[in-house]
């Protein structure tokens, strides 16, 4: 499973930087160079090959569909597999998504992390009041997906003890309780009541917010067992800038479903900063996010907190 996760989303990850690479590139040798595509004369096999970090990645299309082989650069190949060849050369792009591994120490930030959002009021406590209880959420609806481009950390005390920090997006879906969107009023955040009329069978509203972030991360690791893998406890402090927000409902009219995009600041704060907790061991790896900057701008909405809690896939 972790071998199936990871090759659908570096197969992902691939064709972005392909895409980019060749716009850029200016000539076709630039463009050819990005991986080894070739068809197998012995099996007529069309292969695509490409390495990250200590993996290499095969794909093969021929008459019998898609194949996706992910093997690490130590392990010995497959005996029925004598066309895949052990030449770990820089034919193929070699993506390296932490700029500085220290020696065998790794800080886990690059990656795909998803979990679920929600507030807390200055009280660490999720009951909002009821002047603010439009802001209730489905939680099990409201998604965070966060994607950790880069990582550069920083080797402190043997291979145990670092600090590290990155760059990544956060993308924040709050999907609301009552299924009403939030506005931007004359002097604050409002409930757009547009949609309250029995004319309207609203089916989702949800606030979405997209975050540029920057993390500052300490982080204790052992390893545990024979296979290599792992135990790492980390915390540390994410700083943020928003760089986009909107409102989206999904709403039946008259037999008629629409979707309304609103794109507005919702004077929610434009800078934040927060703290987190991560830990794991081999392929289960947690991770929780606290936001100490309130959602929304001082005196222009409620003073609440927004908070994750999710899984993690580390590259």
């Amino acid at each position: 499973m972790k071998s199936f996760v990871f090759a659908i989303v570096m197969t992902f990850l691939f064709g972005v930087y392909n895409t980019g690479h060749a716009a850029a590139a200016s000539s076709l040798d630039n463009l050819q160079a990005l991986s080894k595509d070739t068809i197998d004369p012995k099996v007529q096999k069309d292969t695509t090959e490409f390495k990250f970090k200590n993996k290499k990645i095969r794909i093969t299309e021929d008459e019998k569909g898609t194949d996706i082989h992910v093997t690490e650069k130590e392990e010995e190949r497959d005996i029925d597999e004598e066309d895949w060849e052990n030449d770990w050369d820089d034919d193929g792009p070699n993506f390296d998504f932490d700029l500085d591994e220290s020696k065998g120490f790794d800080i886990h930030w690059a990656g795909f992390e998803i979990g679920l959002n929600n507030f807390m009021n200055g009280n660490f406590n999720m009951s909002l009041s009821e002047e603010n209880d439009y802001m209730d959420l489905n939680t099990g609806k409201s998604w965070n997906v966060n994607l950790n481009l880069l990582e550069y950390d920083i080797n402190l005390i043997g291979k145990r003890f670092g600090v590290g920090t990155g760059l990544g997006l956060e993308f924040n879906d709050y999907r609301f309780d009552n299924l009403l969107p939030v506005d931007k009023g004359p002097d604050g955040v409002i409930v757009d009541s547009t949609y309250a009329g029995g004319e309207y069978n609203v089916e989702k509203a949800k606030l979405t917010t997209t975050y540029i972030t920057v993390p500052l991360l300490f982080e204790y690791q052992v390893n545990v067992g024979e296979d290599n893998n792992k135990f790492f406890l980390g915390a540390g402090i994410i700083g943020g800038l928003k760089i986009g927000s909107h409102t989206k409902v999904v709403y039946d009219r008259n037999g008629d479903e629409k979707k309304n995009k609103n794109r507005s600041d919702f004077y929610l704060s434009p800078f934040r900063y927060g703290y987190t907790v991560r830990a794991g061991y081999g392929f289960l790896k947690v991770f929780a996010n606290y936001y100490d900057t309130p959602l929304f701008e001082s005196g222009k909405g409620p003073q609440i907190h927004p908070f994750t809690v999710g899984f993690m896939l580390s590259f």
